[in-house]
C-alpha cells in the first residue's frame, strides 16, 4: 500500500512538474510573441516616429539655422563685394545696374548697339566708324523708356553742356535712334518714362522743354515754359514775361505745373557728355568690343 501510494505521489509530482514546465513554456512563447509584437510596435511607431520627428526637427531647425546663417553670411559677403564692385563701376562709368538674369537677350541688345555705333554716323559731322581719336563720343546704358530693356545714351564731348544727346533703343528687333536732345543749359530724363527735360537760355529767351519718346525715332513735345526778357538801351534787363504751353496750347501756370506733376514722376536724372565730366565710357573699337561681350 505504501509502495503503491508512493508511486502515485511520484506520478502526480511528475505530472505537476510537466504541467508546470508546459505552462512555463507556453508563457514564455506567449511572452516572446507579446514582446516581439510590442517591440515591433515600438519600432514601427514609437521609435520610428520619434526618430523621424527628432531627425526632422533637428535637421530642420539646425539645417535651417545653419543654412540661413551660412546663406546670410555668404550673401552679405557676396552682396557687399558685388555691390562694392558694381558701385565702383557705376561711379567710374556712369552706367546703371542691369541684371544678368536675361543675359542672352541683353547680349543681343548690346551687340546691336555696338554694331549700330560702328556702322552709322554718330553725329552730323562724321562718317560711319569715325570715332575721331576714340575720345570724342561717350555713352552710358540707361533705362530711358518704359520697357525693361536698357537703352544707350551718347553724345560728343564738345557739345555745349547738355546738348547733342542721342538715345539708342532696341525696338522690335532693331536699333532706333532718337535725338539730338539738349541745348545751352542742361538735359535730364525721367527714368522708364521716356521723357526728356531740356533747359535753354539765349540772349533774350530762357525756356524749359519737355518731350517724350514715341514708338519710333521721333519724339513729341509735351509742354514748355518760355520766358522772354526785355532790355533797355544800355543792355540792362528791365523786365520779363513767362508763358506756359501744353502741347502748343497756351495755359495758365497752375495748369502747366499740374500737367508736369501728373506726367513726370520722381526726380529726373541729368545727363551731360560735355568734356566727359561724368566719366562716361568713350566710344571706340575697344569699348564697342567690350560692349558686345557684356553679359
Amino acid at each position: 500500500m505504501k509502495r503503491k501510494n508512493m508511486k502515485s505521489i511520484v506520478s502526480i509530482a511528475l505530472c505537476s512538474s510537466m504541467m508546470l514546465l508546459s505552462g512555463c513554456s507556453s508563457f514564455k512563447l506567449e511572452d516572446d510573441s507579446s514582446l516581439s509584437s510590442i517591440d515591433e510596435s515600438i519600432d514601427n511607431k514609437g521609435i520610428s516616429s520619434s526618430d523621424d520627428s527628432v531627425t526632422d526637427k533637428d535637421s530642420s531647425s539646425n539645417g535651417d539655422a545653419t543654412t540661413q546663417k551660412d546663406i546670410s553670411s555668404n550673401s552679405d559677403s557676396t552682396n557687399n563685394k558685388d555691390i562694392s564692385s558694381n558701385s565702383n563701376s557705376i561711379d567710374n562709368k556712369g552706367n546703371s545696374d542691369f541684371s544678368a538674369s536675361n543675359s542672352a537677350d541683353l547680349s543681343k541688345v548690346y551687340t546691336a548697339f555696338a554694331d549700330y555705333l560702328e556702322n552709322n554716323p554718330l553725329g552730323y559731322e562724321n562718317n560711319a566708324g569715325d570715332f575721331k581719336d576714340g575720345k570724342y563720343y561717350v555713352y552710358t546704358l540707361e533705362y530711358v523708356d518704359e520697357d525693361n530693356t536698357p537703352d544707350l545714351v551718347y553724345s560728343d564731348i564738345s557739345g555745349v553742356h547738355g546738348s547733342n544727346i542721342y538715345v539708342l533703343r532696341y525696338l522690335d528687333g532693331k536699333v532706333v535712334k532718337s535725338g539730338p536732345f539738349g541745348s545751352y543749359g542742361y538735359t535730364s530724363f525721367y527714368e522708364k518714362q521716356g521723357i526728356f527735360c531740356t533747359s535753354d537760355s539765349g540772349m533774350d529767351v530762357e525756356g524749359t522743354y519737355y518731350s517724350k519718346l514715341t514708338s519710333n525715332e521721333d519724339y513729341e513735345y509735351l509742354c514748355k515754359e518760355v520766358t522772354t526778357l526785355s532790355f533797355n538801351d544800355e543792355g540792362e534787363e528791365k523786365g520779363s514775361e513767362t508763358k506756359y504751353y501744353v502741347r502748343e496750347k497756351e495755359v495758365s501756370k497752375d495748369e502747366y505745373t499740374k500737367f508736369v506733376d501728373e506726367n513726370c514722376k520722381g526726380e529726373p536724372k541729368k545727363w551731360s557728355g560735355y568734356e566727359n565730366e561724368n566719366n562716361y565710357t568713350y566710344i571706340n573699337k575697344d569699348s564697342l568690343n567690350e560692349l558686345r561681350n557684356k553679359q
